[in-house]
């Protein structure tokens, strides 16, 4: 006999089938609204991090390669910045548009001010 998989055993998942299926159109519009929202909380948590300007990386599997970019733009669904490289951080000049979910921040903050900015 073969070990319960994890969901197995967090839960007796054989009862769904005694549901009807509006009931488990509920059920699944209920469980993709909690993991929307923890996708939400985890984008927001991450964009706090990252600043316009600063360096930040990915893995990316198209590439099979960690990639760097500078940030450019920020939003709540994607940032987009220029390819650096690893070592100079000066642009490769090829853009990535990618989730802030993949994104770790190598510098929180970029050297030069914002335009607008004011310095003190």
């Amino acid at each position: 006999m073969k070990p319960p998989d994890t969901l197995e055993r967090m839960m007796d998942v054989s009862k769904l089938r005694l549901l009807s299926d509006d009931a488990l159109r509920t059920l699944n519009h209920a469980v993709v609204g909690v993991i929307r929202e923890r996708q939400a909380a985890k984008q927001r948590e991450v964009a706090i991090s990252l600043r316009i300007g600063g360096i930040a990386s990915f893995y990316s599997r198209k590439d099979g390669k960690t990639v760097k970019i500078r940030i450019d733009r920020l939003n709540m669904k994607t940032v987009s910045g220029t390819e650096v490289d690893p070592t100079t951080h000066k642009p490769t000049f090829r853009t990535w548009r990618v989730s802030p979910s993949l994104l770790t921040a190598e510098h929180a903050r970029s050297d030069k001010p914002l335009s607008g900015a004011a310095t003190f």
